[in-house]
């Protein structure tokens, strides 16, 4: 299992399923891995070794513990996108409320046990494309429709349901998870969430959620993609609102890659008083060339924001 790479997690992975073949397990499929645990220290295998084999089912349901030691978060981890992976790869989804191969509750135990064990560096995408490898490297047929972002978006859509029970707001878990540059580090995409939500409850978020819908109102809705022109400003507060959103454009990227989500806040609340001024002015000039430089400075402060998440999402 290329999944997994420290010396006690890859001989873990090597003997987990060892205890199906046993009669103890077939006649109480409830004790399998406890029992692969057992079998692992009565052939002297070392105590993180079993524990590992004994957890990687881990967890099981909201009520069940997450492993915590390494090498069985890695094992946990690895079998549950591997059967992810794996069902995927041959086309074998979950339709409406049917899900033979439980593989809800596997995302559900990847969200569970990254979060738990704050795993910050656990890149999503990365390791589905290694599981996949895997799958390749045995020969097995792929089916056509398979990608790697849709068992991504799977497990973001799980992540949503998770959060949303918590009691985060169902349109600013819209505006993060299904932005486009949403990523694949479940650590960092909710605490992304959370400092968003408890923005969006401040003055100055209720004033720039305002803001972006008067923009989305403006712009025609099949509009052309444009380009702002600053040498055709002819208002400081052009000028004033296309600085901040280079700044947004400038700084956005690197703080969302180092989860400084209190910064990234701080600069969204810097926007709100160069748009105020902005919207004082006329954006549907008569002068054309004045007219469409107003509306692309529109598009540019919702493409520049879309880095942090897609403001159109959310409600009122």
């Amino acid at each position: 299992m290329n999944l997994v790479s420290s010396t006690a997690a890859k001989r873990a992975a090597e003997l987990c399923k060892c205890d199906l073949v046993t009669s103890m397990v077939g006649e109480f499929p409830e004790l399998q891995g406890y029992m692969g645990g057992v079998y692992a220290q009565a052939q002297q295998e070392t105590a993180e070794i079993a524990e590992a084999i004994t957890q990687h089912y881990q967890p099981v349901g909201p009520q069940d513990a997450s492993p915590h030691n390494p090498a069985a978060m890695e094992l946990a981890l690895a079998e549950k996108l591997d059967t992810l992976v794996g069902f995927f790869a041959i086309g074998e989804l979950p339709t409406g409320s049917k899900d033979p191969y439980a593989l809800r509750r596997a995302a559900l135990g990847i969200i569970r046990i990254v979060r738990d064990n704050n795993l910050q560096d656990w890149r999503l995408l990365d390791k589905i494309t290694q599981a996949l490898s895997a799958y390749q490297a045995q020969g097995l047929q792929i089916n056509e429709r398979f990608s790697a972002p849709a068992v991504l978006d799977f497990i973001m859509e799980r992540l949503g349901h998770s959060l949303k029970a918590e009691g985060l707001r169902p349109d600013t878990l819209a505006a993060v998870l299904q932005s486009a540059n949403r990523g694949d580090n479940i650590c960092g995409i909710v605490e992304r969430i959370k400092a968003l939500n408890e923005y969006l409850t401040s003055e100055a978020g209720y004033a720039l959620r305002a803001a972006f819908r008067r923009a989305y109102g403006i712009l025609p809705k099949d509009h052309e993609a444009l380009k702002v022109q600053p040498q055709l400003f002819t208002e400081h507060e052009e000028k004033a609102l296309f600085e901040e959103l280079e700044t947004v454009n400038s700084r956005c990227q690197s703080l969302l890659e180092n989860h400084d989500y209190t910064r990234l806040m701080m600069i969204l609340a810097h926007l709100r008083d160069p748009i105020d001024a902005f919207f004082n002015l006329k954006i549907n000039d008569e002068n054309d060339m004045i007219r469409n430089n107003r509306l692309a400075l529109l598009q540019l402060m919702i493409h520049q924001t879309a880095i942090i998440a897609d403001f159109s999402k959310l409600e009122g």
